[in-house]
């Protein structure tokens, strides 16, 4: 393969100047949304072709938070123009249920390069001339997505705390030692603190679009010390307050 880069959820590839690709997997968040927005202008760079082809696979994505996809649908719509000028053709996989709804919109928001829906990266690598690069690239991001074991299990043991808690206590729910899961977590890319803040973020976005509570009340039950606390947060994590995001989500 040419140049390549991994992130979190978040694999950019890129196989020669024709043929450009982004690979996201488990549930991408805000920040990886704005990693992906950071590379938008990838397709402009000079060593590629004038018009290359695209391909986004998100056929790996089990859930998009609510944020990500504000975030997500609001770039595309800012960078549309420089997208557009440059894609030739724009091949994308969607994954099932609502996140696949979303993923085959893309091409509505973008409104200009032919594109086309698949399941599967083989048919749309086919349908963009490079079947022979379908087996390598899987291969790839499945290491990458094998390599993430104790983010997983660390996400899904937070999902039922109080996110009060300590990295010692975490440990040894998890079977593992503060500074073992501190090491396995910088392997992957992120930190204990990171993942408590992604899933405070999480949590409060459910709680602003599906309850009236106050913000105070909604940053004491996702483990903020105050409104303050909750709102630093949140526009770090996404760009917006938790205010305008209930704002939006209502209008």
């Amino acid at each position: 393969m040419g140049s390549t880069y991994a992130g979190r959820h978040l694999y950019l590839w890129c196989s020669d100047e024709r043929l450009l690709g982004v690979s996201l997997w488990g549930r991408p968040d805000a920040d990886d949304v704005a990693a992906l927005m950071g590379l938008v202008t990838v397709p402009a760079h000079p060593a590629l072709a004038p018009g290359c082809d695209v391909v986004f696979d998100a056929s790996r994505v089990e859930e998009l938070d609510p944020t990500a996809i504000a975030a997500y649908l609001e770039g595309l719509r800012v960078h549309r123009h420089a997208l557009v000028a440059r894609v030739r053709r724009l091949g994308l996989i969607r994954p099932v249920g609502l996140a696949g709804a979303v993923v085959a919109g893309v091409g509505f928001v973008l409104d200009g390069p032919p594109w086309s829906v698949f399941t599967g990266l083989g048919p749309a690598l086919a349908w963009l001339g490079h079947a022979d690069l379908s087996a390598q690239i899987d291969h790839q991001v499945d290491a990458l997505v094998a390599a993430e074991p104790v983010v997983a299990r660390l996400t899904a043991w937070l999902r039922g705390s109080s996110l009060r808690l300590h990295i010692d206590e975490v440990g040894r729910q998890l079977g593992l030692g503060p500074r073992t899961l501190q090491r396995q977590l910088r392997a992957a890319g992120t930190t204990f603190r990171a993942e408590v803040d992604r899933e405070r973020v999480t949590r409060a976005a459910r709680l602003l679009a599906e309850t009236d509570d106050k913000i105070a009340s909604i940053a004491e039950r996702v483990g903020c010390a105050s409104a303050a606390h909750l709102t630093t947060l949140y526009r770090r994590h996404s760009g917006t307050t938790p205010a305008a995001y209930r704002r939006s989500i209502r209008g």
